[in-house]
């Protein structure tokens, strides 16, 4: 298993954890019931809604920061996988 495949492996699983706290957030009663589909205050005050906002926000924001590093160290990798797809 080379480093690339290891590292997209990684990379699948911290935006699984993104997926997962989003489902979280989004399963929380009264997210989106707003006007425009916003969150009414009062939903965004309880201490469940803050827990999952806060899960997902940190979840999100470790994998922009594994993205930064991933498609600067792999972009041969990325770019050849990329003209892979392409060609079927």
């Amino acid at each position: 298993m080379s480093m690339f495949d290891i590292a997209t492996h990684k990379r699948d699983v911290i935006a699984l954890r993104v997926q997962e706290t989003a489902a979280k957030l989004k399963g929380i009663p009264g997210v989106g019931t707003g006007t425009l589909g916003l969150t009414p205050d009062a939903v965004k005050q309880s201490p469940e809604y803050r827990e999952a906002r806060r899960d997902y926000e940190n979840a999100h924001h470790a994998l922009r920061e594994y993205n930064s590093w991933y498609v600067k160290q792999f972009k041969t990798e990325l770019r050849e996988a990329r003209n892979n797809r392409s060609d079927r």
